[in-house]
């Protein structure tokens, strides 16, 4: 994968499905990384990397549920990644087939601190998916189902209410000041969020997408938010 250049980074929130099929016109060679419920979004082509993360652990049967979703794609020929982990919780946790293990190196302190060639330990599965994207030579990122947690819906298949106050806080204290350092902080790497975001971005580098049609010459809403200066930065 070193010579890859252009990524899909699927995440699950309420817009994917919107959104994905406007990814993929976008960017139809691109690689594809997803993680727990983003696999759901493909059907006629499989995402070529997928994230086993461990936020599941103190629910068992999400926890079988996504590990068996990281098996079935892997024997459809996708890249697992999972955290490292010692040998002995990977015969545990029945992971040691999972294809490679990626090493957390950078304090989980804040303000969250990106470091290009590391990981972050952010402990949010779409998180490391755009880690990963960036460590693996990617000149454009494109975000779908990325928007951070907002009010009402929780994921794009599961209509349940969100737990607003917990969700309010890890959109407003991990994922915008960590997506905002990583875009900072890659200012080679173009990146295009689709759909609508439940926080805010300042870079040039960064596109919002919020018209059906990103392609065409009447997507007026979408933006590069540079020299705004109306939307907070990242820190450190």
């Amino acid at each position: 994968m070193c010579c890859v250049k252009e990524w899909i980074v699927a995440g699950s929130s309420p817009s994917a499905e919107q959104w994905i099929g406007p990814a993929l016109d976008a960017a139809p060679n691109a690689k594809i990384i997803t993680t727990n419920r983003g696999s759901k979004l493909f059907t006629d082509r499989q995402p070529d990397v997928y994230f086993f993360g461990d936020e599941y652990l103190d629910d068992p049967e999400q926890f079988k549920e996504h590990r068996e979703t990281a098996r079935k794609l892997k024997a459809q020929g996708a890249r697992i990644v999972g955290l490292n982990r010692t040998d002995k919780v990977k015969a545990a946790w029945d992971i040691e087939w999972i294809d490679e293990f990626l090493t957390v190196d950078v304090g989980a302190w804040s303000p969250w601190k990106f470091i290009k060639g590391h990981y972050t330990a952010v402990r949010l599965s779409g998180l490391f998916c755009l880690q990963y994207a960036v460590n693996h030579r990617a000149t454009s990122i494109h975000l779908v189902g990325m928007e951070g947690y907002g009010d009402d819906e929780h994921y794009f298949d599961d209509g349940a209410v969100s737990r607003v106050a917990k969700d309010a806080q890890l959109t407003l204290k991990t994922i915008q000041p960590f997506i905002q350092q990583v875009i900072e902080r890659c200012p080679e790497i173009d990146f295009r969020f689709y759909g609508g975001l439940n926080y805010h971005i300042v870079a040039g580098n960064a596109t919002i997408i919020t018209k059906a049609d990103p392609g065409g010459t009447d997507a007026a809403e979408n933006w590069a938010a540079e020299a705004s200066g109306q939307f907070p930065t990242a820190e450190g």
